[in-house]
């Protein structure tokens, strides 16, 4: 999405022969994104996780993968203890709708262009 950016963990200098700056810049994006993804990851985990906070702080592909982890997780549980708990998906569902509708909730507020952008990405992935 426009306007954001991944922070590098080690600087680049683009010097030398271009195949070889380029392909350090390659793999330096390639490390600075795992380190993005693994702590979104973490901070996804903690119970206390605000996720408008979260959503709001990341990159839009970073919170797309935010939710996909919520949802997967969530919905694997809950098959995992149908048969046992047969209300645990009426559960789940309602816990995904609540998710749902406070994504949506957020696009009432004024948004910039970018952050509105990635709330409605996020809803429609949701």
């Amino acid at each position: 999405m426009e306007d954001e950016k991944l922070n590098m963990c080690t600087p680049v200098k683009c010097e030398g022969q271009v195949e070889n700056w380029l392909n350090k810049l390659l793999r330096t994006s390639r490390v600075s994104l795992h380190i993005c993804i693994r702590n979104a990851y973490h901070q996804i985990m903690d119970p206390t996780c605000d996720l408008i906070e979260f959503f709001t702080t990341q990159l839009a592909q970073i919170g797309i993968i935010g939710l996909q982890i919520i949802w997967t997780m969530d919905a694997t549980a809950a098959l995992k203890e149908a048969k046992a708990e047969p209300k645990v998906m009426m559960k789940t569902n309602k816990h995904f709708l609540d998710i749902l509708n406070l994504l949506i909730n957020e696009t009432t507020r004024d948004l910039s262009s970018v952050q509105r952008t990635k709330f409605e990405t996020l809803i429609t992935i949701m």
